[in-house]
């Protein structure tokens, strides 16, 4: 069998990532909004669970995490058509931090713990409230948890299949409000080669070698680029109070 191509071309894959445009739309503006609300939602909470040492929180957090996702598809569909979001971006945007959330506050609380509770204490004696002193204080020390944090949470948006194939009918409509939510991971497993023309199988594997190499490049970037980052914010030094 042939492993290697004895000439490239890339017209497949031109023609590929032409027809995965709304796929992808779709998943980066998702993935962007569902990155941002999980560290505005996990940074306090995991916060909160490191310096009161509310371990029952973080099991649950663990627990939840753990959890198959089929278990939630029944009451989360229920949920999105009755309020009459299926098929829209928001309705992906409010589903994807059932999973993300739980992920961060986990990873995020181990970081927590890490870091010295001196510079907490000095900004409270400077009359700085909690409030403040969390803000001023320890989300600059706790910029690498994060932004790793943050790109996982990401990825892990990227990547989601199940709920993009029970919430989704359509790819993205070009319209406002946004109606198509069909993400690119729909794009790569449903992903049909006729519809680029071909009237043969010799072409298709190659079509389908495209969607998979467009799911997996942001990861891939991510990885090559980022790999400090997330190396310094989910294995950070020891701290020393």
């Amino acid at each position: 069998p042939l492993i290697y191509p004895k000439v490239f071309n890339p017209a497949t894959f031109i023609a590929t990532l032409r027809q995965s445009e709304p796929y992808v739309i779709t998943t980066l503006a998702v993935s962007i909004v569902v990155m941002g609300f999980t560290i505005i939602v996990a940074a306090p909470a995991a916060f909160s669970v490191a310096r009161q040492n509310k371990r029952w929180l973080l099991l649950m957090c663990i627990y939840l995490y753990g959890l198959p996702s089929t278990s939630y598809v029944f009451g989360v569909y229920t949920i999105i058509y009755h309020i009459h979001l299926l098929n829209t971006w928001a309705g992906l945007m409010l589903t994807f931090p059932l999973f993300t959330v739980p992920f961060a506050v986990w990873t995020l609380t181990n970081f927590y713990s890490t870091l010295p509770k001196h510079y907490e204490e000095a900004s409270l004696i400077d009359g700085y409230t909690p409030l403040k002193s969390f803000y001023r204080v320890v989300m600059p020390l706790a910029r690498p948890g994060l932004f790793a944090t943050a790109l996982l949470s990401f990825i892990f948006s990227w990547h989601l299949l199940l709920f993009p194939l029970v919430l989704s009918e359509t790819p993205y409509q070009y319209n406002f409000p946004p109606t198509g939510s069909f993400t690119v991971t729909n794009f790569a497993t449903l992903f049909d080669p006729q519809s680029l023309g071909s009237t043969v199988t010799a072409n298709v594997w190659g079509q389908v070698g495209s969607a998979g190499i467009i799911l997996a490049i942001p990861v891939m970037l991510i990885a090559i680029l980022a790999q400090d980052y997330l190396l310094r914010g989910l294995y950070p030094g020891g701290s020393r109070e």
